[in-house]
């Protein structure tokens, strides 16, 4: 149940690449049936295939950002981002079998109680390229997750 999307860039001529997103339960198995009081799992990894980079990534470092909003009538449900990380364009890139290919994972857990009502919910994830300034650039990924709903245990 993976969601794969494409990369956006500005670059369509240079850049070419995927970002796939996933959501894990504590024994990080995929899974979209969470109970309310356990932590859980969110996941993106992406890559960028560059036939002539034109971009100064010298400096610049990926923003990871996963937003849950609850859906329905329901009031009080969760809408915010459930964590982030930042990444590194070189410094953290997976190795690759070619050059001008680059790769990233990042998996964060999300504390029990950060979701405060059972119910439905969607789960987003950003991957913004952005500038040392912390200025947005013209690369960005984004992955809307399956539905998830959480339950609480009796």
């Amino acid at each position: 149940m993976s969601t794969v999307t494409n990369f956006d860039t500005l670059h369509h001529d240079e850049w070419t690449g995927t970002l796939v997103a996933e959501v894990y339960d504590l024994d990080d198995t995929k899974n979209h049936v969470l109970d309310i009081e356990k932590p859980w799992q969110v996941e993106a990894s992406w890559h960028l295939d560059s036939k002539e980079p034109n971009i100064d990534t010298t400096f610049g470092f990926w923003e990871i950002t996963f937003f849950v909003e609850s859906i329905g009538t329901k009031p009080g449900g969760y809408e915010g981002d459930v964590g982030s990380a930042k990444l590194r364009f070189h410094e953290d890139a997976l190795p690759t079998s070619t050059p001008t290919m680059y790769s990233w994972t990042v998996k964060l857990e999300v504390p029990r109680g950060k979701i405060n009502l059972p119910g439905i919910y969607k789960v987003t994830t950003l991957v913004q390229y952005k500038s040392p300034h912390n200025m947005p650039k013209e690369m960005a990924g984004f992955a809307e997750h399956p539905i998830v709903t959480f339950y609480e245990a009796q």
